[in-house]
């Protein structure tokens, strides 16, 4: 992604350990200190397809009642599959597409689209675990057209989890300018930052005259969430928000 910097970090191969390891160390880490709850820290947890199956159906096998969680690659879920990591004991599904529309996805460089962010969220709210979403806002080519999509999306997700209340929370945030990535080439180029600027300690992309975009759209968030667990619907939700750049809708 433009903004990531794991493939400096950690490569860019992917070895994957196979099933029954993983769930060895599972069950000894739930028989010896009786731990019942596992985050899986793999950026995606469901990538290559397949494997995280194979860690379902051996945790299965072995009937073990534990409880887990982790990152999901929205266009690799199904049916068939996001049951079975319920079955195994996925209490949430956390999904982190960063981009709030078509035209974010893309400078974003998620190779997702609109329609898969929906149809991830539509699988997962027909479950009972929580989900959770992460969303980065302001990114580099924000307009008010794209922030009034951005709306339309948190909008189309809460709707979505409304019956089950089973939307956990959504997580917002700006991008933090790393070395070495895309984003900090697209800041210097468009003077966010300086040729002297640290990036050692955090510096965000939050350029006017979208830098409130953030707590508008988390007030927007907080305000649906207490009609989710209420139980109400309310109507014209996105006026919360107001306009993209600080008037009342």
């Amino acid at each position: 992604c433009t903004y990531c910097v794991y493939p400096q970090l950690q490569g860019r191969r992917l070895r994957c350990r196979s099933a029954a390891s993983v769930v060895d160390e599972i069950e000894f880490l739930h028989k010896e200190f009786g731990i019942r709850s596992f985050h899986f820290t793999d950026p995606v947890l469901n990538i290559p397809p397949g494997h995280l199956e194979e860690i379902c159906r051996e945790i299965l096998r072995r009937r073990l009642e534990v409880r887990w969680d982790g990152f999901f690659r929205e266009d690799h879920l199904n049916e068939e599959n996001i049951a079975l990591f319920e079955a195994a004991g996925c209490e949430c599904f956390s999904f982190s597409p960063d981009g709030l529309c078509q035209e974010a996805l893309e400078v974003l460089g998620k190779q997702l689209t609109e329609a898969d962010i929906l149809r991830a969220a539509g699988l997962a709210a027909r479950r009972e675990p929580l989900s959770v979403y992460h969303f980065m806002v302001n990114v580099p080519g924000e307009t008010e057209e794209t922030c009034r999509r951005g709306i339309e999306m948190l909008e189309r997700i809460y709707d979505l989890h409304a019956s089950g209340k089973n939307l956990g929370t959504v997580v917002l945030n700006n991008i933090r300018i790393l070395p070495g990535t895309g984003i900090e080439r697209i800041a210097r180029a468009e003077g966010v930052i300086g040729p002297d600027t640290d990036l050692l300690y955090p510096v965000y992309y939050n350029p006017k005259p979208f830098d409130t975009l953030r707590y508008r759209l988390e007030t927007l968030s907080l305000y649906r969430n207490v009609f989710m667990w209420k139980g109400v619907h309310a109507e014209n939700e996105g006026s919360v928000a107001g306009t993209p750049q600080g008037g009342r809708a």
